[in-house]
């Protein structure tokens, strides 16, 4: 923060840490195999334990699931059991009690056991049927896919288990952490702080002046995920031609027209109809080729990822933070440790939102067909958009941009009669008129058409587009609308 904190020092984050633990598939405890099987077999995929699943299973092989512990992934087991055929529960505590078990005992609770196998093992056939069903389905969609004959057996195994199962879809593809260094950022800031106010070092105007704007940095920094909606042209020119935008538009009811819609979250693509993986799968993927591909590239989430009540708070501080002088280190503290908490939240999508994508995604891809006119790109992320509570209802000259895309294929920068042909026009046109525009809609058209312009010069090398004037300045106004 300023001057006060021109000394560096190393900090490490206390939150987000990757701690070691196991998880196993519907297990509430460290178990071993019990159930019926005779067999020897190895784990083949998506495992990182040393276990022989098991489960009524005479093969020498079984694809496991949700499996990153060391232990034996058994299906709907909660007990803590060693392996033994039609063994009694005295038999737990074999090492550690007394070993006076009485044979009749054991006979009895064997006749208990037996029971409970069988209800298990009911169970575990549903279960495994399931799994099965979904299992075969997704390698039956990626069969036909250059994918599938790409990947040896054990990769494509990997993935059809990532594409299938919900905590490894959220493991592998929607991994999204914030920078170690923005939270060492923020804990190097509080130690400061600490040791600044225990010695009772009194501030300046320039000072405070310091603080105010190194809390207001941090803010800014902990909005990190932004959520875009993108829009580009089907092949086969189907999207330049009138007619088919006319069915589209009128007939199909398309809400993007004949277009294809996807969603791009910090930089990872989700669609369906298109990628790696087929029409019919969801494979999230980082695809820097869609960054410049796009015919639209639409943020549509400007809310903070702070709750009103912070950010209400620190709003009235920072228009008045001079009458907090005599108290300022322990406001800036109080608000850095707010801060500190709220960072963990992953920024503008919160890390249970991520959760309810991969439930979704995975849904979808364990249970639908691409179909062009019930269950398209647009019926997917209209139904992603509607689960993560996220609002796209344009008005203004942004719906009138977007229904130039939809109805004429017309991409062109227009604002209010006037045409940017370059980014200089732009940042000139914002720089006189950003103030004097009222309608929060007109305001983010410009900011759209200032991230595509941005995109075009830096991935299409395009320098009519770039580089932008006073890329401070566009930050301030996109903050202005997130906070707003």
């Amino acid at each position: 923060m300023g001057n006060l904190f021109s000394s560096s020092t190393k900090s490490t984050s206390t939150s987000n840490s990757n701690s070691k633990s196991s998880s196993t598939s519907n297990s509430s405890s460290k178990s071993t195999p019990t159930s019926n099987s005779s067999s020897k077999s190895t784990p083949t995929s998506n495992s990182s334990s040393k276990s022989t699943p098991t489960s009524n299973s005479s093969s020498k092989s079984t694809p496991t699931s949700n499996s990153s512990s060391k232990s034996t992934p058994t299906s709907n087991s909660r007990s803590k059991s060693t392996p033994a055929s039609n063994g009694s529960n005295d038999g737990l505590n074999d090492n550690s009690s007394d070993d006076n078990s009485s044979d009749d005992n054991s006979s009895d609770d064997s006749s208990s056991d037996d029971n409970s196998s069988d209800d298990n093992s009911s169970d575990d056939s549903s279960s495994d049927y399931s799994f099965i069903s979904w299992y075969m389905k997704i390698k039956d969609k990626l069969k036909d896919e250059e994918i599938y004959n790409s990947l040896g057996k054990k990769k494509l195994n990997e993935l059809i288990f990532s594409l299938g199962d919900e905590t490894k879809f959220l493991d592998q593809h929607l991994k999204l952490f914030y920078d170690d260094d923005h939270l060492n950022k923020i804990n190097r800031d509080l130690r400061r702080l600490d040791r600044l106010q225990g010695n009772n070092f009194i501030p300046s105007e320039e000072d405070g002046r310091d603080l105010v704007n190194g809390l207001l940095q941090r803010r800014r920094e902990a909005d990190k995920f932004n959520v875009y909606l993108f829009i580009e042209k089907l092949s086969d020119n189907r999207s330049d031609s009138s007619f088919l935008r006319f069915l589209a538009n009128y007939v199909f009811k398309n809400k993007y027209g004949m277009f294809h819609v996807g969603l791009e979250i910090d930089g990872i693509v989700l669609e369906w109809g298109t990628g790696d993986a087929g029409p019919h799968l969801i494979y999230p993927r980082i695809n820097t080729n869609k960054i410049y591909e796009k015919i639209a590239h639409i943020r549509i989430n400007y809310d903070s990822n702070f709750s009103q009540e912070f950010n209400h708070s620190t709003n009235t501080f920072l228009q008045d933070w001079q009458h907090y002088m005599q108290n300022l280190f322990s406001t800036i503290i109080n608000f850095m440790r707010m801060l500190l908490y709220f960072v963990l939240k992953i920024g503008v999508v919160p890390s249970n939102k991520l959760q309810i994508i991969a439930q979704k995604c995975v849904y979808w891809n364990r249970n639908y067909y691409y179909d062009p006119l019930n269950r398209n790109c647009q019926h997917f992320i209209n139904e992603i958009l509607e689960t993560l509570n996220l609002k796209f209802n344009p008005k203004g000259e942004f719906k009138k941009f977007l229904d130039r895309i939809v109805q004429y294929a017309d991409d062109r920068y227009l604002f209010q009669r006037r045409e940017f042909l370059s980014r200089q026009d732009l940042d000139q046109f914002a720089d006189q008129n950003w103030n004097m525009i009222t309608n929060s809609w007109d305001k983010r058209l410009l900011l759209c058409y200032s991230d595509m312009m941005n995109n075009m010069y830096e991935y299409k090398y395009d320098e009519k587009w770039g580089p932008m004037n006073n890329k401070e300045k566009w930050i301030e106004r996109e903050y202005e609308l997130r906070t707003d």
